[in-house]
């Protein structure tokens, strides 16, 4: 089992990249949801914001993108289209990089991954400046982030597949676990944010906007 370190206090024991996302089959339905609800056209310039697998940049090309215009940035990218722009290191980081290259994107997405961010004190408030500083003005910002669980066992079938979950939630921590036969284990521990750290570090550069859906709640900020 490989370890993977996603930062101090979060930490990922991963499955091996081909089934990762058949693990996450409930959660990674429909990866241009997304994109729809930026309204993305092709010929706009997307950010894929620890995009990992590349589900949200392979959406977009499949709606007729431009690969040159799509940017992958993940602490391991690992889509299979090597055509797409994949920059490998963390979020902060990375951003600040391509802020000082004065780059600037009609929308940019994290699917899935911000309860890996950092979102408290100083870092948090670098975090959202440095993505409303690459938005152009009306430009889209979406993520979803975890609805706070109790804990819960759930059973469920996907694409012909039995998949078992198994999530608890302790001092603002979520823990998840993974199982599908065939296809292995994932198990995680990710943050759950307050909703008013969220309005608070985004409302400044960004109208928002919040839909909820069983699992996730959908955040769409569009830039002023």
């Amino acid at each position: 089992m490989q370890r993977v370190s996603i930062s101090n206090k979060t930490k990922r024991f991963a499955c091996t990249t081909e089934h990762y996302n058949d693990l996450y089959s409930r959660y990674l339905q429909n990866p241009a949801k997304l994109l729809e609800m930026a309204g993305y056209q092709p010929g706009q310039r997307l950010l894929d914001l620890c995009g990992g697998t590349g589900a949200i940049s392979l959406a977009a090309l499949a709606l007729g993108g431009d690969p040159s215009q799509v940017t992958l940035i993940d602490l391991k990218p690992r889509c299979q289209d090597k055509k797409i722009r994949q920059l490998a290191g963390s979020a902060l980081s990375t951003l600040k990089q391509i802020n000082n290259e004065g780059e600037m994107f009609d929308v940019a997405i994290c699917r899935q991954a911000f309860a890996y961010l950092h979102v408290e004190g100083k870092s948090g408030e670098e975090l959202a400046q440095s993505i409303a500083n690459l938005i152009q003005p009306g430009g889209f910002f979406i993520f979803n982030s975890f609805i706070r669980p109790r804990f819960h066992f759930k059973s469920y079938q996907f694409k012909g597949r039995r998949f078992i979950e198994l999530a608890g939630y302790l001092r603002r921590r979520i823990f998840r676990l993974q199982i599908g036969l065939g296809v292995g284990y994932d198990f995680s521990i990710s943050k759950w944010h307050r909703e008013e750290r969220i309005f608070e570090i985004f409302n400044p550069y960004f109208n928002i906007e919040t839909r909820w859906s069983e699992n996730a709640v959908y955040w769409i900020c569009t830039r002023r």
